[in-house]
């Protein structure tokens, strides 16, 4: 199996649930091989620890709009085998957006995922990992929503000049607005170097 210079062997090609025998010999400078040990035989315990799922983007009842960023990690203490992530709808209904292979203890997963392709709504990504011992975990990120429509048209814009101002007017857009953002153009039609924002 190996040659070593130390008392111990540290065996990681293992799996629970097996059982391992293991025997020692030793050899001198001149290469004389002593006679083998006792054979002894190590239990490996089955595994029945899950995997643990860290969730960092995007948050849980995030608004979401377009190009995305989702950004998720998973540990065991064995090896991980495979990392799924779901796409979930407020139906239930579960698609797969991404699987990757793993036989590492570790996994961070970062990938950009576009919401425009679905239809506006409540979604839930779902992450589920599982380890070679078969031993699985899920954790949501919840509550997203999903807004790819543009707002209303601005309509009735009005302009008015006093002595010292211009005013700006106009219809308030009958849906969830942040902010309205007011441009001005240069006389040769050109955007002026300058934004103001209406909250």
């Amino acid at each position: 199996l190996t040659k070593t210079t130390s008392t111990n062997y540290h065996d990681y090609d293992v799996e629970t649930g097996k059982e391992y025998s293991y025997y020692v010999q030793a050899y001198d400078k001149a290469g004389n091989l002593s006679v083998a040990t006792e054979v002894v035989s190590v239990y490996m315990e089955p595994d029945l620890v899950c995997p643990t799922i860290y969730l960092y983007d995007p948050d849980e009842n995030s608004l979401l709009r377009g190009d995305i960023e989702i950004d998720v990690y998973a540990s065991d203490n064995c090896v991980l085998k495979n990392v799924k992530i779901y796409l979930k709808n407020i139906e239930g209904e579960k698609e797969l957006i991404k699987e990757e292979d793993v036989n590492a203890y570790n996994k961070s997963i970062r990938f950009d995922f576009n919401t425009a392709q679905y239809e506006d709504g409540v979604y839930q990504f779902l992450i589920v990992a599982e380890d070679t011992a078969g031993n699985v975990s899920e954790k949501a990120i919840s509550n997203c929503i999903f807004d790819n429509t543009l707002p209303e048209k601005v309509t009735n814009l009005k302009g008015e000049a006093t002595e010292e101002t211009i005013t700006v007017s106009w219809n308030s857009v009958p849906e969830d607005v942040k902010y309205y953002c007011v441009e001005r153009l240069a006389k040769d039609g050109e955007l002026y170097n300058s934004h103001f924002y209406v909250y």
